[in-house]
């Protein structure tokens, strides 16, 4: 007595084939879609770099833009000090007097300090350090003008006060 004749057992051999390839085929199907999607992810990822670069170009053109507009109008501001500076000199000249050594040292030190705010503007390259550095060395930089600004100013009050009470 058989449990299973002949016919069945093909039947069940056919079934078992028809499931392992279908079996197979999901898998397959699946490790296909999977690589697709890797390969769809790195496309995404070097579009995202395209684009962080060109974000980054344009930050630096905004950066290297703000620089040079800085440094035309600190040019403008340092040829502004020179002459001030150059007529506290010749004004000197008019009403020199024995003594006044500290107003000459006060001038050449004005001068002084004019010229190194114009070395350091000029040697500056904010492009390479980044915009938080930038903000940082231009707060520093304006309070070194005002500075000097200031110090030209009180030169000018305290040199028409000593001609006025002479």
């Amino acid at each position: 007595m058989a449990l299973v004749d002949e016919k069945q057992l093909k039947t069940i051999m056919k079934t078992k084939s028809i499931i392992v390839i279908m079996a197979l085929s999901i898998v397959s199907i699946i490790f296909m879609k999977s690589c697709n999607s890797a390969a769809e992810n790195v496309e995404k990822a070097e579009q995202d770099v395209l684009e962080a670069n060109e974000a980054l170009a344009l930050a630096n053109e905004e950066l290297q833009a703000d620089i040079d507009n800085y440094c035309l109008e600190t040019n403008a501001k340092i040829t502004q000090n020179d002459s001030i500076i150059q007529l506290y000199k010749n004004s000197k000249k008019e009403y020199e007097k024995s003594g006044e050594d500290a107003f000459d040292e006060e001038i050449e030190d004005l001068e002084q300090r004019n010229r190194e705010l114009e070395s350091k503007i000029h040697e500056y390259d904010g492009t390479s350090e980044g915009k938080e550095k930038w903000e940082k060395f231009k707060e520093e930089f304006n309070h070194d003008m005002e500075e000097l600004g200031a110090a030209l100013k009180d030169l000018s009050v305290n040199n028409i006060d000593d001609k006025k009470s002479k």
